[in-house]
């Protein structure tokens, strides 16, 4: 069986950013990818729960490397080019 995230992380043994960032990183490539074609069903309620998960890397500026994972999570989504992607700092207006 593949493991996505323990070879994005054997992958990017390399890089400076904490483990922690890096899995977490891969976690959003692959909710974004899957997006509602896995999900786990709740026949009883009548619900579909998806892998819908929202990610924010807390540290301090500079010295933890936060937008290393990100960037590297935002080429692999890109390459794959079946999610929207919004980066960097944005208005509402820009995102709509």
């Amino acid at each position: 069986m593949f493991n996505f995230t323990k070879y994005f992380l054997d992958i990017t043994d390399i890089v400076e950013s904490p483990t922690s960032y890096l899995e977490w990183a891969s976690y959003v490539v692959l909710s974004s990818v899957l997006r509602s074609n896995i999900y786990y069903d709740f026949p009883s309620r009548g619900t579909k729960v998806c892998p819908n998960i929202f990610v924010l890397l807390v540290g301090d500026s500079g010295g933890t490397r936060k937008s290393t994972p990100l960037k590297l999570a935002n080429k692999l989504v890109k390459a794959i080019s079946n999610t929207k992607l919004v980066e960097g700092r944005a208005s509402i207006q820009g995102i709509i």
